[in-house]
C-alpha cells in the first residue's frame, strides 16, 4: 500500500515497476528539472554471471525509513516532489528493482537529491537481495 501526500510518494510492489507512476507524480509546473533514476538487475556481480535477484523487505519499516530519507532530502535540497518505488520478489535480468523520481527548480538539485536517496536507501532501509548464480546463492543488503 503506497504512502505519501502531495509532495512525496512511496510504494513497495511485487510486480513490474511502472516508471510512469513515478514520473507523473513528480511532474510539476514549477519544476525546471524532472529526473528519473532506475536501478536495474545486471547480468553479473563482479564478473560472475547472475541468473536473477530476489528481494525481500521488512515492508512496514522500509516504508518508514524511506519516508525519513525523503524528509531529509526535502530539508537538504530545494525540491518540488519525490517518488520512490521499490520492487520485491524475483526480478529478472534487465528489470527495474527501484525507481526514484525527483523534481526541482534546477537540475543540479535533482541529481544531488537522487544520489542522496539511492545511496541512503541502500545503507539504511531494511531490504535484502539474494543473488542467484545458478550453482549457488548469496544474500546481502541492497
Amino acid at each position: 500500500m503506497p504512502i505519501g501526500n502531495n509532495f512525496f510518494y512511496i510504494d513497495i510492489v511485487k510486480t513490474n515497476i511502472d516508471v510512469n507512476i513515478a514520473l507523473n507524480f513528480v511532474s510539476d509546473p514549477a519544476a525546471g528539472s524532472v529526473l528519473l533514476f532506475n536501478g536495474t538487475v545486471r547480468d553479473n556481480e563482479d564478473g560472475t554471471p547472475v541468473k536473477f535477484l530476489y528481494y525481500e523487505a521488512y515492508e512496514e519499516m522500509a516504508l518508514k525509513e524511506i519516508d525519513k530519507l525523503i524528509s531529509d532530502a526535502f530539508k537538504k535540497y530545494d525540491l518540488n516532489k519525490i517518488a520512490v518505488i521499490h520492487r520485491t520478489g524475483k526480478i529478472e535480468i534487465g528489470e527495474i528493482s527501484i525507481s526514484i523520481a525527483v523534481s526541482s527548480p534546477h537540475r543540479d538539485t535533482s541529481y544531488l537529491a537522487s544520489k542522496f536517496l539511492i545511496d541512503n536507501i541502500k545503507e539504511t532501509v531494511p531490504i535484502w537481495k539474494k543473488e542467484s548464480f545458478g550453482d549457488h546463492e548469496k544474500w546481502k543488503r541492497i
